[in-house]
């Protein structure tokens, strides 16, 4: 092995340490912010989930607690704006290279930052990750109705009962997001 080599793999490694104590420092402070949660401090929860998203900016379970505490505070708008990123990054292929969704770790490469949300993230087509969508998509959809997107919600509600074809409350609650849209409509 040759010096240049042996100085990159000591980079690489380097590299990653410092990303496992990101990731090791962003989690501890997701926990705080779940506890939070847990007592009804939805204040001190959305700080905390705030401060671990500026550690890790992709942390999608993060952006998708915050989106909840922002949906109980009345900021319908940035419940939509975290649910809409969170959305993205659950929806991210491996061979997606669209990096504009995906933290810089420094000079790391596309890969890089693809094993990085790969991490953080449950596996493709895993019953968790859908769940994860499946919740994040009805809640943002739930935020488009408040705003009277009523369009916007439906396509939610619609995308979400093809995710979870079951679900009878869903189905009922897209019927009432096309009824109440059809009945706004009817007054114009």
């Amino acid at each position: 092995i040759m010096k240049n080599d042996l100085n990159n793999i000591k980079l690489n490694i380097e590299n990653d340490i410092k990303k496992i104590k990101l990731l090791n420092e962003a989690e501890t402070i997701k926990l705080k912010a779940d506890n939070h949660i847990g007592n009804g401090e939805v204040d001190e929860a959305l700080d905390a989930y705030t401060k671990a998203l500026e550690l890790i900016p992709i942390y999608v379970s993060c952006l998708s607690n915050r989106s909840a505490c922002r949906l109980a505070k009345g900021d319908v708008q940035g419940c939509v704006d975290d649910c809409s990123l969170a959305i993205t990054l659950l929806q991210n292929k491996k061979d997606n290279n669209n990096d504009n969704t995906l933290i810089n770790f420094g000079k790391s490469d596309i890969s890089t930052q693809q094993s990085m949300l790969e991490a953080i993230l449950p596996p493709e087509n895993s019953e968790k990750r859908t769940q994860w969508l499946l919740k994040t998509v009805v809640r943002r959809g739930a935020a488009y109705f408040q705003q009277e997107k009523y369009d916007e919600a439906i396509a939610d509600y619609g995308y979400a009962c093809g995710l979870d074809q079951r679900n009878e409350a869903l189905k009922k609650d897209l019927t009432r997001m096309i009824n109440t849209r059809a009945m706004i409509q009817s007054k114009k």
